[in-house]
């Protein structure tokens, strides 16, 4: 059989994973940006994923000499604005609507330079700022997605989450898992996303789960992550690498998700890799990323 070279984004590389367990045959190296493992835990840690990217965030304006002069204290003004719009009916939007509007974000490497500029602006009550980050200019978090909403298909979603994902009772875990351990001001945002998944899952009736333990392999395999990819975060990234002997883990800063389709660094690690898998490949243009820059 001629060898084959494997690579998958997202949730393909759960695909790509199960191509390394049940047929290994042939692959000569595989590829796995932004790395979705099947034995994450997927409810608890989407939450941590989102406060993990915001952490990053406060720590980089924080050590940017304009970000932490245009924006001072980003991380208290950020929790006290979600909290007021929350707690205040008369306003335009509820403060959860920029913690969703934040998550998103942070998927897409060119926004992120312009969230701590969005979220002093709805502190300020210009909530228009958040059509900024927003490519249709809406910014609620879209549980269940309109008629004209091509970009994706959220019944193909809604099949693999709940069959491969979400358990009846997953709620009272996750819910008891993180209260105490996140922000209470981004408690009600974040397991309500929990909440609404859990009982969509329970109407879809997925079938019996599937294999959810760690894929062991020694394919020589090139693992890419964003620091700021909220859908795949960096911690699966390196839950992947544990259990693939000749793996190679590389984090890109200030990027989100999906690093083949706009980090010319990341595409050219791969480019190197596939020449030799065997070998370690030269990682040096990522010391040349300018990170952090905000606008």
């Amino acid at each position: 059989m001629p060898e084959w070279d494997l690579m998958g984004i997202s949730y393909g590389t759960r695909l790509a994973l199960d191509v390394m367990r049940y047929h290994p045959e042939g692959v000569r190296a595989v590829i796995l940006d932004s790395p979705f493992p099947p034995n994450a835990d997927t409810p608890v840690e989407e939450i941590y994923s989102l406060t993990d990217a915001l952490t990053e965030l406060f720590a980089d304006c924080e050590r940017d000499a304009y970000c932490s002069e245009a924006y001072p204290n980003l991380e208290t003004v950020f929790l006290e604005t979600v909290q007021r719009l929350n707690d205040d009916d008369t306003a335009e939007i509820y403060g959860d609507d920029l913690v969703f509007a934040l998550s998103s974000a942070f998927s897409d490497t060119e926004l992120i330079p312009l969230l701590p500029y969005v979220i002093y602006e709805v502190a300020n009550d210009n909530t228009s700022a958040l059509d900024e980050i927003s490519a249709d200019g809406g910014f609620a978090y879209p549980r269940y997605q309109d008629d004209t909403d091509r970009s994706d298909s959220e019944g193909m979603y809604n099949s693999v989450i709940c069959h491969d994902e979400i358990a009846t009772g997953d709620y009272e875990r996750v819910e008891t898992a993180v209260l105490g351990t996140i922000p209470t001001e981004l408690e009600g945002a974040l397991l309500q996303s929990t909440y609404d998944q859990e009982q969509l899952c329970a109407m879809w009736n997925p079938k019996t789960g599937v294999d959810n333990t760690a894929v062991s392999s020694s394919i020589p395999t090139l693992i890419l992550v964003g620091q700021y990819d909220v859908a795949t975060p960096p911690r699966w990234a390196t839950l992947t690498a544990q259990t693939l002997s000749n793996s190679y883990l590389f984090e890109f800063p200030g990027s989100g998700h999906s690093l083949l389709s706009s980090v010319d660094c990341a595409i050219s690690i791969s480019g190197t890799f596939l020449d030799n898998p065997n070998a370690e490949p030269n990682s040096q243009c990522i010391n040349n990323i300018e990170w952090p820059y905000f606008e």
